[in-house]
């Protein structure tokens, strides 16, 4: 399928016995995607692929640091606990110009902001507030007894700062993903909830209207038919089949 670039991609495709085996070949095709991205010329340092690329090495350096100095992290199960803690909480941070266009913010950095125009994106249950997803090694009983804080701690922060946001704000944009997949996702964050149900009996001036986004650009499908055609060479291998 790769022809002469199979060398590219064949650690994909090598076993991994432990977890320094899977660092090494991820740890490779990394390298040939970061190659790849800086010899094309429509891809240069600032693309946004190149961005998202460069944060990923960076945290998944920190994954090989770990598994190369502790004797802790030599299965792949562990690994891949490891791989989940730290590169899939891993962010990109974009920075514009602070007094003019739109500015991509995280919530916590919208603190003491007023803004006449908001767009929440991905406000999706798991998502806006994250809900049980902590990452921390500490379980969960433990924390509670010593006093330290819970989930539920943490998503009370991101509901003040939700919440405080469209304070002041005029023109509020909600957006989430209605696609239910195989991991559940799909459902909106209980925050949008509450505005639907509640917001109308604290102020009759607020309008609400909900809409579905329908885009117009589709995949071309590929037809899933297959269809042998009947020729001299198909039908020997038929005949000698039979006899």
């Amino acid at each position: 399928m790769f022809a002469e670039d199979y060398e590219k991609i064949i650690h994909l495709f090598s076993p991994w016995s432990g977890a320094k085996e899977a660092v090494f070949s991820l740890s490779e095709i990394l390298n040939k995607v970061k190659e790849y991205h800086l010899s094309t010329e429509l891809n240069n340092y600032k693309s946004i692929e190149l961005e998202y690329l460069q944060v990923l090495i960076k945290n998944f350096n920190r994954v090989s640091d770990f598994v190369n100095d502790y004797k802790y992290f030599e299965t792949l199960k562990s690994f891949k606990i490891l791989f989940n803690q730290i590169v899939g909480s891993c962010s990109a941070a974009f920075i514009g110009e602070p007094l003019r266009g739109l500015q991509i913010m995280g919530v916590l950095e919208t603190r003491t902001l007023d803004f006449e125009n908001v767009i929440f994106v991905s406000v999706n249950e798991g998502v806006l507030p994250s809900g049980k997803s902590q990452n921390s090694f500490i379980p969960n009983d433990l924390k509670r007894y010593c006093g330290l804080p819970l989930y539920a701690d943490k998503d009370a922060i991101y509901a003040y700062h939700f919440y405080r946001l469209l304070q002041r704000a005029k023109n509020i944009f909600i957006t989430y993903d209605t696609e239910t997949d195989t991991f559940g996702k799909g459902e909106k964050s209980r925050f949008v909830s509450q505005l639907q149900l509640e917001m109308a009996a604290y102020n009759q001036n607020i309008n609400i209207k909900e809409s579905i986004g329908v885009g117009t650009i589709t995949a071309n499908k590929t037809s899933s038919v297959i269809a042998i055609p009947k020729n001299t060479e198909s039908l020997e291998r038929i005949y000698k089949r039979r006899h």
